[in-house]
């Protein structure tokens, strides 16, 4: 019987054990992800301590983001969104992780439909983008996009979390 006990005893304090192990990871993941790189939901601060030029802003997944300069350091995909360098005017293209760790600030982008909003705030502007296009292209370094000519666009992808190998692309227009 009392072998029994300690038996049962070990069960408990290994899973207990593992549980706490899996809330400190899950406490570390969120706070990293929450604390350093998303804006208040109420306010945008042009004068801000963490250096951005703009903002990416969706309300329908509480995603407000904020996006460095392109010759800045920081404007990486691995510390934060990028943003990609476009030579027509009117057209940007942000590139962010999505998955696991604490760079995964794209995550929610899946849940995403045709005629959702999207914000950037830039310059002390709040342009409006409405998704035209949500596909998946296999996963090689490039994407392919279908622009208008003279159409003001934005383009945001990340790894597609429900088809592994495939990187997911949702088109916006400006309206």
């Amino acid at each position: 019987m009392k072998s029994f006990t300690i038996w049962i005893k070990n069960i408990f304090l290994n899973i207990l054990f593992i549980s706490l192990i899996i809330l400190f990871i899950i406490i570390i993941n969120n706070t990293n992800k929450d604390s350093y790189k998303k804006i208040d939901t109420n306010t945008i601060e042009y004068n801000n301590t963490f250096g951005y030029i703009g903002y990416l802003i969706i309300d329908k997944i509480n995603m407000r983001l904020g996006f460095y300069d392109l010759n800045d350091a920081r404007n990486n995909v691995n510390q934060n969104i990028e943003v990609l360098p476009s030579s027509t005017e009117g057209r940007l293209f942000i590139a962010g992780h999505s998955g696991i760790g604490k760079v995964s600030f794209f995550n929610d982008l899946r849940y995403l439909k045709k005629d959702d909003e999207i914000k950037i705030v830039y310059q002390n502007n709040i342009y409006k983008y409405k998704v035209t296009n949500i596909y998946k292209e296999i996963k090689d370094g490039n994407i392919n996009v279908k622009i208008k000519d003279k159409e003001k666009v934005l383009v945001l992808t990340t790894c597609d979390q429900i088809t592994k190998g495939y990187q997911l692309i949702i088109k916006a227009i400006l309206i």
